[in-house]
Parts: C-alpha cells; sequence; structure tokens
C-alpha cells in the first residue's frame, strides 16, 4: 500500500512538474511570438521611412529640375540678344524727300548678348504698286551687345514712285505733302548665344515734313 502511495506521489510530482515545463513553454513561445510582432512592427516602420525618404528625394529632385529649368529661362531671357529697329535714316538732309533720296535702316542689339548670323532684308515703295527690292544679297553679320548693324542703302525713291517722270514727280509731290503713304519694311532674323532662332519684322510709314523721321504701323517678333 506505502508502494502505490509513492508511486502516485512521485506520478503526481512528474505531472506537475511536466505541468510546469508546458506553461514555461507556452510563455516562452508567447514572448518569441511577441519579440516577431515587434520586430516586424520595427520593419515596417523602417520601411515607411524609407518610402517617406524616397518621396522626399523625389519631391526635391523634382523641385530641384523645376528650379533649373526656371533659371535657364531667366538667363536666356535676360542674356539673349534682342535686336530692334533703331530707325530709318535718310541720304538727303531737309525735310523733304527728293527722287534720288535712299534709306537704310539701323538696327540696334538691345540685348545683353550678342547675335551671331544676322540677316536683315529692306523694302521701300507704296502700297498696291512696285515694290522697290534690296539692291544686294544680305550677308550674315555679328551685332554685339548694345551696338548697331546698318543695312545697305535701297534703291532710289523714284524707282518706286511711277514708270513715268511726270508720275514718279506727282506721287513724290504726294509723300512729301501727306496725301500719299510712303513704307518702309522689312525684316531681320538672327541666333542668340543659345542657339535661339528670331525674326523681326516691320512697317513703317513716312511722317511728312519731317527729318526722315517714319513711324512703326505694325512690328511682329518671333523666338524659338
Amino acid at each position: 500500500m506505502r508502494d502505490q502511495l509513492e508511486q502516485m506521489k512521485s506520478g503526481s510530482t512528474q505531472t506537475a512538474t511536466l505541468i510546469l515545463e508546458t506553461h514555461s513553454l507556452a510563455e516562452s513561445t508567447k514572448t518569441l511570438a511577441e519579440a516577431a510582432k515587434t520586430q516586424a512592427d520595427n520593419s515596417s516602420t523602417i520601411a515607411t521611412g524609407t518610402t517617406t525618404v524616397a518621396n522626399a528625394t523625389q519631391r526635391q529632385a523634382t523641385i530641384s529640375a523645376s528650379s533649373a529649368k526656371s533659371t535657364e529661362i531667366a538667363i536666356h531671357l535676360t542674356e539673349s540678344a534682342d535686336i530692334i529697329l533703331d530707325r530709318i535714316v535718310c541720304s538727303t538732309p531737309g525735310t523733304e524727300l527728293g527722287l534720288d533720296t535712299q534709306f537704310s535702316a539701323i538696327w540696334r542689339n538691345a540685348g545683353r548678348g550678342g547675335a551671331s548670323k544676322v540677316e536683315t532684308i529692306f523694302y521701300i515703295g507704296l502700297y498696291a504698286s512696285q515694290v522697290t527690292a534690296p539692291t544686294e544679297t544680305p550677308s550674315e553679320s555679328y551685332i554685339g551687345a548694345a551696338t548697331t548693324l546698318q543695312s545697305s542703302k535701297s534703291p532710289r525713291i523714284g524707282t518706286s514712285l511711277g514708270n513715268s517722270d511726270e508720275v514718279r514727280m506727282a506721287n513724290l509731290r504726294r509723300v512729301n505733302d501727306g496725301t500719299l503713304p510712303f513704307h518702309a519694311w522689312g525684316w531681320v532674323t538672327y541666333q542668340d548665344r543659345f542657339r535661339g532662332k528670331h525674326l523681326l519684322v516691320f512697317d513703317t510709314t513716312y511722317v511728312p515734313k519731317s527729318n526722315c523721321e517714319f513711324r512703326s504701323e505694325k512690328i511682329v517678333g518671333i523666338s524659338r
């Protein structure tokens, strides 16, 4: 009987030990699970932080690219050539034009950069009548900043006022008294330091009784 009691006691002790060990194993498993969850959370946090940094880097790159483009545009606007029609000059002085009067266009570079491959075309005449073309083929020139370029002289005004001396003299009188508009027009093309190409087209009308003054009717500029 005593032996049986001892056996039962020993069995109870082993069972209790087994229960304790099982409980300890469960606690360890729980601890491991919590540690794994913490590690997963930390990994998720790191991944989120990495994504945030990547997004911030991308935004910064976009801002930098936009800033660089804006700077480039600003430099092109402020440092580029800008050729304008400065004035038209006459070969004869006084407040009246003569049949032998010739004209030239003075171009001025108002920009801060030089202009290369400059070509100019200059016409004189009456609307709806014979047009007097330039006497020379335009050649390429260079205009530095704040400097000017003079076109070649036009043919004599008499060649554009009619086919006979009588008609030419009558039209010249009308030009000088302001009843017949006399035009000078043309264009200039050039390239700036950034290889941008430009075209300026102009049309002017002679102001009667003036010292070779022409009034701008239309000026159109195109750049690309």
